[in-house]
């Protein structure tokens, strides 16, 4: 976007996203919101969530998310390995600390997990 408004000298149209085309409208809307994450939490979102802009849209709202520690994902992990081994299946979840979370999310836990230890 920098790149095209310094060739160009005004803002694009719409960018170019996964997903398709994104409007001006929500370019904006989508740096203010990285942005205000990354002001709140010191940190930029590992996700965030893009809709088309339109009245019922806004606000967007992300989802809330839970801190884990790795002590509460090896307590889980346990619990995953004697379901497994006593029922030849996996669970459809885990609690992992407070949160019921599914397997997948549950693998990639573990698997950020394995590469902290």
């Amino acid at each position: 976007i920098a790149e095209y408004m310094t060739g160009n000298g005004q803002a694009p149209p719409y960018g170019v996203i996964g997903l398709g085309q994104i409007s001006y409208q929500s370019q904006i809307y989508l740096y203010s919101r990285i942005l205000t994450s990354y002001a709140n939490n010191g940190t930029l979102p590992t996700t965030i969530t893009v809709k088309q802009w339109t009245n019922n849209n806004i606000p967007i709202t992300e989802p809330t998310t839970t801190t884990v520690t790795i002590a509460q994902i090896l307590t889980a992990a346990q619990t995953v390995k004697n379901y497994i081994e006593t029922n030849k299946a996996l669970p459809s979840t885990v609690t992992v600390g407070t949160t019921t979370i599914n397997m997948a999310q549950f693998l990639y836990l573990t698997t950020t997990a394995t590469t902290l230890l």
